[in-house]
């Protein structure tokens, strides 16, 4: 009986999360202009860095495209907390969570260091236990942007007390394509099983900026990755604000 009120309280959860997302996202339709600009700028400090040999280059593209991840960070922030902001306030508010959005990816490019010449096996494990305990992490970083140690220790009692139910969505998602599109469900399954989320924002930001602007295919990557963040901010908070017991104790007095 308990198990079947938790589920009906987790279902409950997903539409309501589903619901808010749509109406936030409408709400803010115009910060999809802002990301737009954001994988604009992407493509000019691509081609800048291309100038400019060795690692220097690298390193600038590389705290750019963090700078870029904390910007759009902040525009879901604020989709889901229905601000209507300026870009320039954006970018001020993407700023303010710059430290600890490098923080996390500075620990990221540590444990793909260590793990770059340990057996194919071993990497494998490596990156599923990172892409796993490191999930959250842009959730973290927009609600209770902290150190990385106190970030790390949330990540982890968050994951461990939610793991099936921040994950049931996106496994859901790939059923469904798995029944359209069985070859594409795989890759996405692997993709999406061995990279943290705050890499593939930096991933999709640079990778879109090589497509042409105002394009079918950049105009619905962008909302599709919108709705997905706003989805998942909602449904953090839905899920850290309460217990597997205070979800059955709701669900069994409504």
């Amino acid at each position: 009986m308990e198990a079947l009120l938790l589920i009906k309280a987790t279902l409950r959860i997903y539409f309501k999360s589903i619901k808010k997302t749509f109406e936030q996202s409408l709400h803010c339709w115009k910060y999809l202009l802002f990301h737009l600009l954001i994988t604009l700028a992407c493509l000019i400090a691509s081609i800048f860095s291309r100038l400019i040999p060795g690692i220097v280059g690298g390193f600038i593209l590389g705290i750019f495209l963090a700078l870029a991840a904390s910007c759009y960070l902040a525009s879901i922030f604020a989709t889901y907390s229905r601000e209507r902001k300026s870009f320039k306030d954006l970018f001020f508010s993407g700023l303010s969570i710059f430290n600890p959005l490098l923080s996390v990816l500075f620990s990221l490019f540590i444990v793909h260091l260590l793990s770059n010449n340990a057996p194919s096996g071993l990497q494998l494990f490596i990156g599923l236990a990172v892409a796993i305990v490191f999930n959250p992490m842009p959730e973290l970083v927009q609600l209770r942007p902290s150190g990385i140690m106190e970030m790390l220790s949330e990540s982890l009692e968050f994951i461990r007390d939610n793991l099936v139910e921040w994950n049931l969505p996106y496994f859901l998602l790939i059923g469904v394509i798995y029944l359209l599109e069985p070859i594409t469900a795989r890759s996405l399954f692997y993709f999406f099983a061995t990279i943290n989320p705050v890499d593939l924002i930096q991933l999709f930001l640079l990778n879109l900026s090589s497509v042409s602007f105002f394009s079918p295919l950049t105009l619905i990557s962008l909302v599709i990755f919108y709705l997905l963040f706003v989805f998942r901010l909602n449904l953090f908070y839905a899920l850290s604000s309460t217990t597997h017991r205070k979800r059955i104790y709701s669900e069994r007095n409504l």
